[in-house]
């Protein structure tokens, strides 16, 4: 039973961490895409006036 246990919880642990890394992701391309976007914004800005 002991062992059983353990696999579990490593492969819940494995499971976990892919659902962290999406999410990580999706907020790091989130983050990037604002950040690209207030650049552009300012440099059109610039540019404009």
């Amino acid at each position: 039973m002991e062992q059983q246990n353990i696999f579990e919880k490593i492969f819940l642990g494995k499971e976990y961490k892919k659902a962290l890394i999406i999410v990580y992701a999706s907020l790091f391309f989130i983050f990037c895409f604002y950040f690209l976007g207030e650049i552009l914004g300012k440099a059109l800005f610039y540019i404009s006036h």
